[in-house]
């Protein structure tokens, strides 16, 4: 009794200090999320458009100003369209513009950013500090890598400004203990705040931001219609319906198997999944559309290559000439049709197979539905069958029936096969079957007269 009781006291006494961590934990979370944000009630989903601007530089990296004395900037425009999830390039390239935007780069480059600034006595760095200290956290105006973004929503309202300056990466040489992070301010306030992330930089380069997939992952599993062209030959696949699982050759070469519906839906697999890795320059930018295609060789493109949606959508992709001293080609598609892509060889290679490698050779695809390959060869090329047939020896009938080889003429039943050897003529001895190496001899196949267990006597009278 008293060892129970001693057990429980100690079970209390080591549960309170456990018990106190549990509740001390859940105070600082709680506390956490109430911690004000620079913005407060920002909500990503709003968000429709996006603009960022950094200076213009010359050559030596200095600000470059305009004529009136301002500065001189780079923008970059994204907006989302109207019930759409994905994001497109604006303002005024009209090259680029509604090209789509990687997703995942505006979200973690700016959206989750401007909504993680917190705004506390622990983020605070400085209040209502002049223009020419803000120089300390690069956060003046004219500095060179000074970067300014601004959230807008679907009515043009601002939800976020902030102008991002630099790191705290010399700050941190100095004094030990400072977190990673950068300073930042707002554009109508002076104060300068600590936001605490390991990265976060951002370009006005498009570059760095075009969703380089060709056709944006389309869904395989709407495609109706395929088409392939390239220097060995043209072939194209279809479907009545989204739905169907197997394709059927429209047009393609002749005389082949079935259709082999795992290398069509590679090929398509594979055009889903094809990236641009250049964005080389919009087409035209010097001449005519018309001359300049011909020059880039998309006039006779070395592949050629569709697909159809179910609804009716048409993604076309045509690769032209290999591009000087390079190994890549130039590149066009229905998705950019004003800009010239650059596609390298190494993703070429599905894209410059034969035709006749999405079907089965005749004779395999003739075994399939039950055909032996001389049916296939006799049907396919008859008179060459009729040539092969009187090129063959008569075959001799079975006693036994249909598929039992005869008995040689010069052997009497019952008597050994002599190949090459004529039979011993009588008085000069008679050949023993007792003697005679069973594998040398030929068999001999019992006839349709001889019954089962019957043992035949030998043509000697042994």
């Amino acid at each position: 009794m008293r060892a129970n009781l001693f057990l429980l006291i100690l079970a209390v006494v080591l549960a309170v200090p456990t018990t106190l961590t549990i509740i001390d934990n859940q105070i600082i979370f709680e506390d956490y999320q109430e911690v004000p944000r620079l913005f407060d009630g920002f909500d990503p989903d709003n968000v429709v458009t996006i603009q960022v601007q950094q200076p213009r530089l010359d050559e030596k990296g200095m600000v470059i100003r305009e004529d009136d004395g301002g500065l001189a900037t780079n923008a970059l425009v994204m907006t989302r369209p109207s019930g759409q999830e994905h994001w497109v390039f604006g303002g005024n390239d009209p090259e680029m513009r509604g090209v789509r935007v990687r997703q995942d780069r505006v979200r973690d480059y700016v959206l989750q950013h401007i909504e993680a600034i917190r705004m506390d006595e622990n983020s605070l760095v400085a209040e209502d500090v002049r223009q020419e200290d803000l120089k300390k956290y690069g956060l003046e105006d004219g500095n060179p890598k000074l970067t300014a973004i601004v959230c807008l929503d679907k009515v043009g309202k601002p939800l976020a400004q902030i102008f991002l300056g630099r790191d705290t990466k010399l700050d941190r040489r100095e004094q030990k203990g400072l977190v990673r992070g950068y300073f930042v301010r707002r554009p109508d306030r002076s104060d300068v705040i600590l936001y605490e992330a390991e990265f976060w930089q951002v370009s006005t380069d498009k570059q760095q931001w075009v969703d380089r997939n060709i056709f944006y992952r389309f869904p395989t599993d709407q495609a109706v219609e395929l088409a392939l062209k390239n220097n060995k030959g043209a072939v194209k696949f279809a479907k009545a319906r989204a739905d169907e699982i197997d394709w059927g050759m429209v047009e393609g070469p002749e005389n082949q198997g079935a259709v082999r519906q795992a290398e069509v839906n590679a090929l398509l697999q594979s055009l889903q999944l094809l990236d641009a890795p250049q964005f080389i320059r919009p087409l035209g930018q010097s001449v005519a559309v018309e001359e300049d295609m011909k020059a880039l060789g998309f006039d006779e493109p070395l592949i050629d290559l569709s697909v159809k949606l179910a609804n009716g959508e048409l993604k076309r992709m045509r690769v032209g000439k290999k591009l000087p001293n390079q190994n890549f080609f130039y590149m066009l598609t229905s998705t950019i049709p004003t800009y010239v892509l650059g596609v390298g060889d190494y993703q070429m290679h599905g894209f410059e197979a034969a035709p006749t490698k999405f079907f089965d050779p005749p004779a395999e695809s003739a075994v399939k539905q039950g055909k032996t390959p001389e049916e296939v060869e006799q049907k396919e090329n008859p008179e060459a069958a009729k040539e092969g047939d009187a090129a063959k020896p008569p075959a001799a009938e079975s006693a036994a029936g249909e598929g039992i080889p005869a008995k040689p003429a010069n052997v009497e039943e019952g008597k050994t096969d002599l190949p090459k050897a004529e039979l011993p003529k009588s008085g000069e001895g008679k050949s023993d079957p007792a003697k005679t190496d069973p594998a040398k001899a030929s068999p001999v196949k019992k006839t349709g007269a001889e019954k089962p267990g019957t043992k035949k006597k030998s043509g000697n009278g042994n």
